[in-house]
């Protein structure tokens, strides 16, 4: 049974809700990203049709995990075109095997065929290895942080 990447499709809406919380939980911070029901009702539908949104699925058992991004000018340079990662997510139980790295492979693929630019961010308590992106071409270019007020 292998690991297949896809398109994201509205039937993954209830899994996607569920590991977006998740996501939240891990990110752990005061506000939930994913407080407000009402607007990903609204939102993530319409994400998932016009976004990249790619999900990793384990042949006879169901999606493991997912990426996401989406496509757009730089804000200050509208001829520099961006794939701006937005969530790289592998369920814990699938953590350290081929899930992530398949997404990983494919987001930037989809980037290449269409982008200058493809930004990735990668969460303080992740434990993804810099190296998977520095191998790939990435280099670090800024930190961000967030003071919650």
């Amino acid at each position: 049974m292998g690991i297949f990447i896809r398109r994201a499709e509205q039937s993954d809406y209830n899994w996607l809700v569920e590991q977006m919380s998740s996501f939240s939980d891990f990110f752990g911070s005061k506000k939930k990203l994913f407080g407000n029901m009402e607007h990903i009702k609204k939102t993530l539908p319409v994400f998932i049709d016009t976004h990249v949104f790619l999900i990793a699925e384990k042949s006879g058992l169901g999606p493991v995990g997912f990426i996401s991004g989406f496509i757009g000018p730089h804000p200050f340079n509208p001829d520099i075109e961006v794939l701006t990662e937005t969530f790289w997510w592998v369920t814990p139980e699938y953590r350290g095997g081929r899930a992530g790295i398949l997404l990983l492979n494919e987001f930037i693929e989809m980037g290449k065929e269409c982008c200058d630019w493809i930004v990735m961010s990668v969460e303080h308590n992740s434990p993804i290895n810099e190296d998977c992106l520095t191998k790939r071409g990435f280099s670090m270019k800024e930190r961000a942080y967030i003071m919650e007020v």
